[in-house]
């Protein structure tokens, strides 16, 4: 359990502590909004979120709790939602974010609730990049209160099935989709892998000879533009970070119908300045080692299976296509998150 959680138990149960000496009761605004919470349950036992449950029930607010199981259950328990809530609360990490919009995409449009979220995984990055609280109480708050927006999904055709799933259009990413090429038999890559996806990193060249990367030749194609390179990382982003708190697409807006993409090509250790000049401004002038574009479609191919990630679940895959669905879900968002600014209604 991350620092971070459990300081919100620790906050959670000192508040009550001094509910119950003083006698007092949480003054909370009550909302005609009926919130069903879907809980990983990997947190089912966190004091702090079952509280805050209590509290907005206690004020008159109608909570439901559901709490997931295996993989596939949230996607389930979201699906049937529709007469039971107005607005799904997502209470986990990216992946649970996920398999919550997979359910909800599965009710006709004009029957879907709304979106809300409670960070309660590892990394929570979607969540974090929206600005959602971390406090729960905060996080109950807003979804029972807060402002609705519509906001885009990335939807992945081509990846290979997952044990018996065969609805393959139905692969979806809420964040952001990455691959790394890396020599399968590498270990103890991850935090330099993380540091190379994200955003400018301030470490030794000598660092890569740990990376072991393996670059692919992948033939992509977006709306305005076609390539073949020898790629080591790429990134397509609905979402602004990824990888716990690493920034990749500081300008991506979650409802502007665009997906931002970046691609690093192969390159040696002498260069390894200039990728993280480039890799750390987007307005770089002339790259040669990484490419960027903004587009509705995406396509990449490779002579072999590669892997990758959606929303940190992994997937392998070998003719890959990501296209954007424009606003097909609502979520609850707080002032100052990253979407378009436009009129829509509360």
């Amino acid at each position: 359990m991350s620092l971070g959680a459990l300081f919100s138990i620790w906050r959670a149960r000192v508040r009550a502590i001094v509910r119950r000496v003083l006698g007092l009761k949480p003054k909370l605004p009550k909302s005609d909004r009926r919130l069903r919470l879907i809980l990983n349950g990997k947190s089912a036992d966190r004091a702090d979120i079952r509280l805050a449950i209590e509290e907005m029930r206690q004020a008159g607010t109608r909570v439901d709790l559901a709490i997931t199981h295996r993989l596939g259950d949230a996607t389930h328990l979201a699906s049937i939602s529709t007469r039971l809530c107005d607005v799904v609360v997502a209470a986990g990490g990216d992946g649970t974010i996920q398999e919550v919009v997979e359910g909800i995409l599965r009710v006709r449009p004009t029957r879907r609730p709304s979106l809300a979220l409670l960070p309660a995984g590892t990394a929570n990055d979607f969540a974090t990049g929206c600005q959602i609280p971390r406090f729960p109480p905060l996080a109950l708050q807003l979804a029972a209160s807060g402002r609705s927006r519509s906001i885009d999904v990335l939807q992945v055709r081509g990846l290979d099935p997952i044990g018996e799933v065969a609805d393959l259009d139905m692969s979806i990413a809420v964040n952001v989709i990455t691959a790394a090429f890396i020599d399968e038999n590498a270990t103890e890559i991850s935090d330099e892998l993380k540091r190379l996806i994200g955003g400018p990193a301030y470490w030794i060249a000598g660092i890569l000879r740990t990376l072991h990367l393996r670059p692919r030749r992948i033939e992509w194609r977006s709306d305005d533009a076609r390539g073949s390179d020898d790629l080591v990382v790429l990134t397509l982003a609905n979402g602004r970070q990824t990888g716990g708190g690493s920034v990749v697409a500081p300008s991506a807006l979650i409802n502007d119908g665009l997906m931002d993409v970046r691609m690093i090509r192969a390159f040696e250790i002498a260069d390894f300045p200039a990728v993280v000049r480039e890799v750390g401004d987007p307005d770089f002038p002339q790259p040669r080692f990484v490419i960027r574009c903004r587009t509705k479609r995406f396509t990449l191919s490779a002579d072999e299976p590669w892997n990758l990630t959606l929303d940190g679940e992994p997937r392998t895959g070998r003719r890959v296509e990501v296209n954007v669905l424009h606003k097909p879900i609502r979520l609850v968002l707080p002032p100052g998150a990253p979407v378009r600014p436009h009129r829509h209604r509360p």
